[in-house]
């Protein structure tokens, strides 16, 4: 992967895992490689809602349907 995007990953990363650890330094690492502040946004908000839906998941030990399943065999 290029480092545009290793970086990302790094960020993302880091607010799954350790999110109250999140400082400037790590917004200005992106805007670095060139990510606005809109993209920013958007890289925290995938982020997120990705963390909210499997916690919820796993929380209610939801499983995706047996159609889905059947359909990406």
């Amino acid at each position: 992967i290029s480092k545009k995007h290793k970086i990302m990953l790094d960020f993302c990363a880091k607010l799954t895992e350790f999110p109250d650890k999140i400082e400037d330094s790590d917004r200005k690492k992106l805007r670095q490689e060139k990510f606005s502040d809109g993209e920013i946004l958007e890289i925290s908000e995938v982020t997120a809602f990705f963390n909210m839906s499997n916690r919820i998941a796993l929380a209610t030990d939801m499983r995706p349907n047996d159609e889905y399943h059947k359909m990406n065999r």
